[in-house]
């Protein structure tokens, strides 16, 4: 098992594991940089997000669905806002579920490699740069299809917000506008 986080999370984290009597088989590695994350996400059987509290989305969601790696999640906002159970194991938020959601996959690797590979489809069709700009382009098309066609007048009144009005007088006398 890998553990990351603080130094603090860290200790608390050391001291369950000397309870449990797993620590001799859990790798705690604090903070590390960004772009080792994939090499520590390529190591993983799941990923796990157990947040119990919350409504924003954790920004790790989206490199863990790119890593075609199960992703186990509490069936809370801040993880439903973006997983569902067609590409992600969704369970309540307690100790029980989340130990029975790990059993689950971890009995299934046909499962695991299943919601991992629909997650990767997921991730790449609607959280990668290129989705982000066939959308945002999408949006000006659509933006721009409303408008009605530019004149002279709403050219005058988007750029006399911006220019003394002298400066866009002179320019329009000059031919320049």
């Amino acid at each position: 098992m890998i553990i990351g986080g603080t130094g603090e999370m860290i200790a608390g984290y050391k001291k369950i594991a000397e309870e449990l009597e797993i620590a001799d088989n859990t790798f705690f590695c604090g903070p590390r940089p960004v772009t080792l994350l994939g090499h520590f996400l390529a190591q993983a059987d799941i990923l796990l997000s157990p947040r119990i509290q919350g409504n924003n989305t954790p920004m790790k969601l989206y490199s863990y669905l790119d890593s075609g790696k199960v992703v186990l999640a509490t069936a809370l906002p801040t993880h439903t806002q973006v997983l569902t159970d067609n590409f992600a194991c969704m369970v309540e938020p307690t100790k029980e579920s989340m130990a029975a959601g790990m059993v689950r996959l971890l009995s299934d690797p046909e499962l695991c490699r299943e919601l991992g590979e629909k997650g990767r489809k997921v991730a790449r069709e609607n959280y990668s740069l290129e989705a982000f700009k066939e959308k945002l382009d999408g949006f000006y098309q659509k933006v721009s299809a409303d408008l009605p066609p530019a004149t002279n007048e709403s050219l005058w009144l988007c750029i006399s917000i911006n220019y003394p009005l002298e400066l866009i007088s002179d320019l329009i006398r000059g031919g320049q506008l």
